[in-house]
């Protein structure tokens, strides 16, 4: 009993020591946290043998990492948590992976660890890209919807001249906003000679006070020369657009109907796909 509560324990505490990396970045979280406890796995199969049995140890370890994670879940819902349960199916997956290395099943390890490579980064892209954005509506016409330019004066997304039209919606209490800053500043540097496509940050005014103004002087103190409106927390592109939360990018046809929806990094991919098909 004292070796599989020493396991259980050692388990748990390298289990609370990733736990921070969550919140810096999810994918070296992710491949951090399987490497460690792939590598623990192997050392615990080997420290405990003749005192613990195989099995015992791998369930412990798989305990260890599940029986903390499912209360947080109950409570916060699980809607609400689905953004990193793949941290820890990849976590148990690399468990297992060690589990079979310790067993010589080598030809398993392999075939797993191509599987966990590849869920643990361009797979958790995907992941994530589609649970952040899954309801998002596709297809609706937002061109009569209204902005406020620079001037403070009132127009419309149907102003907008160019066959595409990529919207960055942010807030000023969004941290990722910031960070995404530079991909839209690299593609309003790629495609402002361009007549087929505009670039164009939208700032939601979510704090009392704020205005065009605002979003403008937080975007040009940081060096970023995108062109800036904004539109209150109240507009109507949320409600048909069905999202709220920061950061959103949508892309628009001539006709200003929606034909994507989600973040930054896909819609890079996308509009250049947009481009070198209408290039044909």
């Amino acid at each position: 009993m004292k070796s599989k509560l020493s396991l259980f324990g050692i388990a748990n505490i390298l289990f609370f020591l990733g736990m921070p990396l969550r919140g810096y970045h999810i994918i070296w979280a992710i491949i951090i946290e399987g490497i460690v406890f792939f590598l623990f796995t192997l050392w615990a199969l080997g420290h405990y043998k003749g005192k613990i049995k195989e099995p015992t140890i791998l369930f412990l370890i798989i305990l260890s990492v599940i029986w903390l994670e499912l209360p947080g879940r109950l409570i916060s819902g699980f809607a609400e948590s689905l953004f990193s349960i793949q941290l820890i199916t990849n976590t148990l997956l690399a468990i297992v992976l060690g589990y079979l290395f310790h067993k010589k099943k080598y030809v398993f390890v392999v075939l797993g660890g191509f599987l966990w490579l590849f869920l643990s980064t361009i797979g958790q892209q995907y992941y994530a890209e589609c649970i952040t954005y899954r309801n998002t509506n596709l297809y609706v016409n937002i061109g009569n919807e209204q902005v406020i330019d620079i001037d403070n004066k009132e127009g419309s997304i149907s102003q907008f001249s160019s066959e595409y039209v990529l919207l960055d919606f942010w807030s000023s209490s969004c941290a990722v906003c910031f960070k995404k800053f530079p991909i839209v500043q690299e593609l309003y540097e790629k495609y402002k000679d361009n007549e087929k496509v505009e670039v164009v940050s939208i700032f939601t005014c979510t704090r009392k006070g704020e205005d065009v103004k605002s979003g403008d002087d937080l975007l040009r103190k940081r060096g970023y020369s995108f062109p800036l409106f904004a539109i209150s927390e109240n507009s109507p592109i949320f409600q048909k657009c069905n999202f709220n939360a920061f950061p959103h990018v949508l892309i628009l046809d001539s006709k200003r109907n929606v034909i994507f929806s989600g973040s930054i990094d896909f819609a890079k991919k996308k509009l250049a796909s947009l481009v070198a098909d209408g290039a044909k």
